[in-house]
């Protein structure tokens, strides 16, 4: 999913892409306002921006899911030690 936002994201950056998204710019409910505020090619790189941001979220909280699961079950362990005060556990 990542790659695909990237790829997207990149796309946004031509002319093409963006005569291409007049329609469903215009037409949009949420997003009709970035024609008049950026014009077409600014409104076509700011949906490339926000694909591209989207995707490096993606990717951050990719590589901080696999960092984090370690420490989070050694935590865990050592808060079941102490609210469990047994000589059994390790």
């Amino acid at each position: 999913m990542v790659i695909m936002f990237f790829f997207f994201g990149y796309q946004k950056w031509w002319a093409y892409e963006a005569e291409r998204l007049v329609p469903f710019i215009s037409n949009g409910p949420l997003i009709w306002w970035l024609y008049p505020e950026f014009g077409y090619q600014g409104a076509s790189w700011f949906l490339g921006v926000a694909e591209w941001t989207f995707g490096a979220l993606l990717f951050a909280g990719l590589l901080g899911q696999t960092s984090r699961y370690p420490r989070r079950r050694r935590f865990d362990r050592d808060l079941h030690r102490d609210r469990h005060d047994h000589s059994v556990h390790p």
